[in-house]
């Protein structure tokens, strides 16, 4: 009885082993990728990376607005005024019906000539945070790239021990057969 439950243990292990190669090498071949590939994909579609990408696109955008400093501001503003009177009281000078329209129209043009240095500290602020954003960026991109190599090489070394894990099976396997012919 022993001996029965033995064989069948062996035969499931056996099966178990068989069936995972056969996945294993199924998703070497559908999913076979290089270590480039690997680290390719990463950097396109990691969306922590693509975070930090924008943020930097939006860091990039405080410059020119802190350069605007240097630049002419334009105004142009409106006003159209109609006042409508109609008086028939004997004490008003001018009785009947009386319009005023009044129009103005102001266009205003300034240029920056000195703003006790604003401007510059500006610039210089919006250029440090550019170059912070894109050590940020470096510094996400490393941790990606990172994580990915490991998963690679984790996955790889994953697939080897099943192999050798498989192909230890086998031999046991072949052990057992051996040793039960000899005592048959």
């Amino acid at each position: 009885v022993n001996d029965n439950w033995m064989g069948t243990g062996m035969r499931s292990i056996a099966a178990g082993g068989v069936l995972l190669a056969a996945i294993s090498a199924n998703v070497d071949l559908t999913r076979a990728e290089s270590l480039t590939d690997a680290l390719v994909s990463a950097y396109n579609t990691n969306p922590s990376l693509m975070a930090e990408r924008a943020a930097l696109h939006a860091t990039d955008e405080n410059v020119p607005k802190a350069l605007s400093g240097w630049r002419p501001t334009v105004s142009l503003n409106g006003r159209f005024n109609h006042e409508y009177s109609d008086s028939d009281t004997v004490f008003t000078f001018s009785a009947g019906e009386q319009t005023i329209n009044s129009k103005s129209i102001a266009l205003e043009l300034t240029q920056p000539l000195y703003r006790g240095g604003r401007t510059i500290n500006e610039t210089h602020g919006a250029e440090e945070k550019v170059f912070a954003a894109r050590a940020r960026v470096t510094e996400v991109e490393q941790k990606v790239l990172l994580a990915a190599a490991t998963s690679y090489f984790d996955v790889i070394r994953a697939q080897e021990l099943l192999s050798l894990s498989v192909k230890n099976e086998q031999v046991l396997v072949r052990k057992l057969q051996a040793t039960r012919d000899r005592f048959e």
